[in-house]
C-alpha cells in the first residue's frame, strides 16, 4: 500500500491497533535524524510529503551497506522501498519494520538484513554521524563524514 493511500484512509487508520500488520511502499528517506517511508508522489520540498516513521533509524546503515548512497544532499539514503511490520504507534503512524526491501540501481527490490546484529555491525562500520541530528544544520550529509 502506498503511504498516501494508507494515511488518507481515515476509516482504516481509526480501526488499526498497535501490533497490527502493515505493508507500505514509497521512498525511504532520512529526515532530521529519523527514517521515514514517504509517499511515492513526493511533495516539493520532499520533507513535506506524507510519511510514516520507521521505529529504528539505524536501519539506514544496513541499507547504506548494500545500496550506493547519493552523492550529497540532505539524506544519504533516498531510495524506493517496501516495508512490512507492525504498527507501533498511533495516531502518528510508526512502523516496527520486520522486512525491508530497497530498489537497487538495476531497479530490483533486494532484501536488507535489518537484524539486530547487522544493524549493530553496520552502525559501528559507518559511525552514528550520518543519522544524528546536527547543530550546524548543513544541507549536505557529506559534511558530516570523516
Amino acid at each position: 500500500m502506498n503511504v498516501r493511500d494508507l494515511i488518507d484512509n481515515k476509516d482504516l487508520i481509526e480501526n488499526m491497533k498497535q501490533g497490527d500488520f502493515i505493508q507500505v511502499a514509497g521512498w525511504l528517506v532520512a529526515i532530521d535524524g529519523e527514517l521515514f517511508i514517504l509517499d511515492e508522489n513526493l511533495a516539493d520540498p520532499y520533507v513535506d510529503s506524507k510519511k510514516i516513521m520507521l521505529s529504528n533509524r539505524f536501519m539506514a546503515y544496513p541499507v547504506r551497506d548494500v545500496i550506493l548512497p547519493l552523492g550529497g544532499g540532505k539524506s544519504f539514503v533516498f531510495h524506493k522501498a517496501k516495508a512490512s511490520g507492525t504498527l507501533e504507534k498511533t495516531p502518528s503512524l510508526q512502523i516496527k519494520v520486520h522486512e525491508l526491501f530497497v530498489e537497487n540501481e538495476n531497479h530490483e527490490f533486494i532484501p536488507i538484513d535489518i537484524g539486530a546484529d547487522n544493524i549493530k555491525k553496520t552502525t559501528e562500520k559507518y559511525g552514528d554521524i550520518l543519522m544524528k541530528k546536527h547543530l550546524n544544520k548543513s544541507d549536505d550529509w557529506l559534511d558530516y563524514c570523516r
